[in-house]
């Protein structure tokens, strides 16, 4: 899709997964280095990845966070 926007393969209702709605939108905005807000450090040491969700199947949702929570990107 045009301007970074990526959508979920389209599942039915009926269909592996369930969750219906039609499909996941989402917006990637990449990459960028932050200074650290957890250890305050004043130099770029943490990266960040944004993502906009602009329709978000049930499905979808409950695997982004499975996936977190394997990565440990909750603290």
């Amino acid at each position: 899709m045009a301007d970074g926007a990526s959508s979920s393969g389209a599942a039915s209702a009926s269909g592996p997964g369930g969750g219906g709605g039609g499909e996941s939108v989402v917006i990637d905005y990449g990459r960028r280095r932050t200074a650290c807000g957890y250890c305050r450090s004043t130099g770029q040491t943490s990266i960040s990845h944004g993502l906009w969700a602009n329709s978000l199947r049930a499905d979808d949702y409950q695997e982004i966070c499975i996936c977190a929570i394997a990565k440990n990107w909750f603290r």
